[in-house]
């Protein structure tokens, strides 16, 4: 499940109204925008590599217990690899669950302000100031699943892809007259 929310506002300040050039070139022309994104938990599974194909191991305690460190998701003693026979055969499948751990919650909020500044009849600049993942939280992937690793149980690395955390550009905009009312970006732009 994922929750995206987001809103724009143009601030009531225009330009024109009964103010100087000073308090228009300040005041007006603002907008400011933010974007929310809350997504759910990812299922993984608990595996070990303990023959052919990969099994579940043993479920033998309480894997929300006994965490000690920040980065450690789950507690790794409480899983154990299956018993073997002398000809090492695993001697069943492993008790826990299939998607028995669920990963880390994905939170993320940006917030952008314009400002837009009138020059000439077809032309705006405009001045953009982004800040992606604006709360600065860490949006990790599931933890290690193997029971053989040395780093089971541990929170590793975060989400590829995440954007700058800030971009300022300033942008030529061209106003469109033959085809509508839309804007349209005269240079590109590069954060």
């Amino acid at each position: 499940m994922s929750f995206h929310d987001g809103f724009r506002y143009q601030l009531p300040w225009k330009y024109g109204s009964n103010w100087n050039g000073f308090e228009n070139a300040v005041l007006g022309g603002w907008q400011a925008n933010l974007i929310s994104t809350a997504n759910n938990r990812t299922p993984f599974d608990v595996f070990y590599n303990g023959g052919s194909p990969t099994v579940r191991p043993d479920l033998v305690g309480n894997p929300f217990a006994g965490i000690t460190t920040r980065y450690q998701y789950f507690n790794p003693a409480a899983f154990a690899p299956v018993p073997k026979n002398n000809a090492g055969v695993q001697l069943r499948g492993g008790t826990t669950p299939r998607n028995y751990l669920v990963g880390p919650h994905v939170k993320n909020t940006d917030l952008s302000a314009f400002k837009n500044f009138q020059f000439g009849e077809p032309y705006n600049l405009q001045f953009r100031a982004e800040f992606y993942n604006l709360t600065n939280t860490p949006q990790f992937i599931n933890p290690n699943n193997n029971l053989t690793d040395s780093n089971f149980g541990k929170l590793q690395s975060t989400r590829i892809g995440s954007p700058d955390p800030v971009c300022l550009a300033v942008l030529v905009l061209l106003i469109k007259t033959h085809r509508g009312n839309g804007r349209q970006p005269l240079f590109p732009v590069f954060c």
